[in-house]
């Protein structure tokens, strides 16, 4: 069972009545933008207290750290074992021929 939060009750019980195609979509532009400003706010308390900088941020767009997952590797396992059988050359790579 799906538990409402307080925000959704007080909105169910604000709109009990349809709303014509333009009040809709000036009132999901509100939420939206409502939540937007509450996002922002949570990010800049967050930049303050760790001490975030532009060239912190901007160092982590350059990072790898992807994690493979178990399925993944198991898939990739698989994979490659299977194109081993098929060539003659264990090293070899069947795109590339190197």
């Amino acid at each position: 069972m799906v538990t409402l939060t307080n925000a959704q009750i007080e909105l169910l019980e604000l709109f009990k009545q349809d709303l014509k195609e333009g009040e809709m979509q000036e009132l999901k532009r509100i939420l939206l933008a409502f939540k937007a400003q509450r996002t922002f706010s949570i990010l800049d308390t967050l930049w303050e207290t760790k001490g975030w900088t532009k060239e912190a941020i901007q160092s982590w767009a350059k990072e790898h750290n992807r994690t493979p997952y178990h399925s993944q590797n198991v898939y990739l396992a698989k994979h490659y074992e299977g194109r081993q059988k098929r060539y003659k050359k264990p090293n070899s790579c069947p795109y590339t021929g190197g």
